[in-house]
């Protein structure tokens, strides 16, 4: 119970390195485990490697709501630095995919 969140995102970045859609799964039981035990920074963590995973594979919609989550998460940790490095990562996503469009 202690680090099985841990174990769990582990998994999914291993997952995650051969592009495998496994990685779905241990992620979100990553992020279930550490909000059921009370570990905020790993929630937060957890959350903002999913939504890259999903950047990753262009689902840019349900990056977005694992980011939401991310954010709020760190905002609650008080972590106001990784916040501010967020709000520079997720500007500059912002302005690649508008410059994308035709």
């Amino acid at each position: 119970m202690n680090c099985l969140h841990k174990l769990q995102l582990v998994e999914a970045e291993y997952q995650r390195s051969f592009g495998s859609r496994a990685a779905i799964e241990s992620y979100d039981l990553a992020i279930d485990s550490a909000r059921a035990n009370g570990y905020l920074r790993d929630q937060a963590l957890a959350n903002e490697q999913a939504a890259v995973f999903y950047l990753d594979w262009s689902k840019e919609k349900v990056a977005q709501a694992y980011m939401h989550d991310a954010f709020a998460a760190y905002a609650r940790w008080g972590a106001t630095a990784k916040l501010a490095q967020l709000e520079r990562q997720i500007r500059q996503i912002l302005k690649q995919a508008l410059e994308a469009q035709p």
